[in-house]
């Protein structure tokens, strides 16, 4: 089965009425937040079956009882899926890199819906995580993209640059700074590779982007942007020494 075929089964099978996609979809809609276009519109799915893929297809088997989420290369190819169990206690996303050579330091998800958006505002939205995008989008943020949970690369700044000259960060806030240093890590290579408008909104600890801005609204959200000062850059090059001698203790 190749990657666009499975991706439409999925998309079909979280439609239907198997009680395990019942509950997928009660768990996209009701605990992240997701409207039923959004739905439709991201093409997401779930996979309630145990197929193994013949050589050089992805092993679809791994996906068995989790929604899929497709991702698509800048022009919409779709290029791997990523999948989570709807169940808590499963944490984790799975993808199928192993099996199409897709690498995350390559691709920006959501990237194919929101380029038109960030040329015409000249400004992304960079977030961590496929949730994120994916409500940040449906709740009035059209420019906003997501780095799948991977750190900003080379790749990363290459296709920014063929859209924009503004850059805003907003990544999670770790009790074991885990998002800071991301955050310091992407702000120092953007500013090294020329971008001169960067900004950062800043969450509560523990609040995640998708879920703040269902609460509050994307007014609320980016209201909390902040300009990164040449200060600021100064600052991110002292947090990431002392990051890197907190880790290096443990």
């Amino acid at each position: 089965m190749l990657l666009q075929e499975f991706i439409d089964r999925c998309a079909a099978q979280l439609r239907s009425d198997n009680p395990n996609a019942v509950r997928a979809r009660q768990y996209l809609e009701q605990e992240r937040g997701l409207r039923p276009e959004t739905i439709q519109g991201a093409a997401l799915g779930y996979c309630d079956w145990d197929q193994a893929g013949p050589d050089g297809e992805p092993n679809y088997k791994l996906f068995q009882g989790k929604f899929v989420v497709p991702i698509r290369a800048e022009f919409g190819e779709p290029v791997a899926i990523a999948a989570r169990s709807p169940n808590k206690a499963e944490k984790g996303w799975y993808n199928s890199s192993a099996d199409t050579g897709f690498t995350k330091g390559d691709h920006f998800f959501l990237l194919d819906k929101a380029r038109r958006s960030i040329f015409e505002a000249n400004k992304a939205y960079l977030f961590e995580g496929y949730m994120d995008g994916i409500v940040v989008r449906q709740e009035g943020l059209p420019n906003a993209v997501a780095l799948m949970g991977t750190a900003l690369g080379l790749r990363h700044i290459g296709l920014l640059r063929r859209y924009c000259e503004e850059v805003c960060l907003c990544f999670d806030t770790d009790p074991n700074y885990a998002g800071q240093a991301a955050e310091a890590k992407s702000v120092l290579r953007l500013a090294s590779a020329g971008y001169k408008r960067l900004s950062r909104i800043h969450l509560p600890s523990g609040v995640d982007p998708d879920e703040y801005i269902v609460a509050n609204g994307p007014q609320a959200l980016v209201a909390l942007e902040k300009p990164v000062t040449d200060d600021d850059i100064e600052a991110y090059q002292d947090f990431l020494k002392w990051y890197k001698q907190q880790m290096g203790n443990r």
